[in-house]
């Protein structure tokens, strides 16, 4: 049998979350959103791959999964892949994203952004790939 006092505690923690549940205060809905966000980016990366006749693999970098939903909206909101390989950004990407400098971590994400997400932002921009792959001509 508990003490009054463990009791007590269990009934104000008790309590507590109710209250949590019956009076959100904002922050849960808007990570379940990001959640369904985050899903349904996933949701469609692994589809656009399938319909290119590949399975989509989430790499591990540094010893754990790539957050490709991450790694799309950092390099997003530094200017876009080609600004960020133009002015040399990786680091700074890998950085952002919590890995540690001087690992070549940020060339390891370049190639896996490359690899995965390039092909499907050109494909969500309206570029074919094969226009992407075809040789320039100037």
């Amino acid at each position: 049998m508990q003490n009054p006092t463990s009791q007590g505690l269990a009934a104000a923690l008790c309590l507590r979350c109710q209250k949590l549940l019956l009076h959100p205060s904002g922050t849960a809905p808007q990570l379940e959103a990001m959640t369904r966000v985050k899903l349904d980016f996933l949701d469609q990366l692994g589809k656009f791959w399938e319909l290119q006749g590949s399975a989509l693999r989430i790499p591990v970098v540094d010893g754990k999964l790539l957050g490709v939903y991450a790694l799309s909206k950092v390099v997003s909101s530094e200017g876009g892949f080609e600004v960020v390989t133009k002015e040399k950004k990786w680091s700074q990407v890998g950085n952002r994203m919590g890995y540690q400098p001087g690992k070549g971590t940020g060339s390891l994400l370049k190639l896996h952004y490359d690899r995965i997400l390039y092909p499907y932002e050109l494909f969500q921009s309206g570029v074919s790939l094969m226009e992407r792959n075809a040789p320039r001509i100037f």
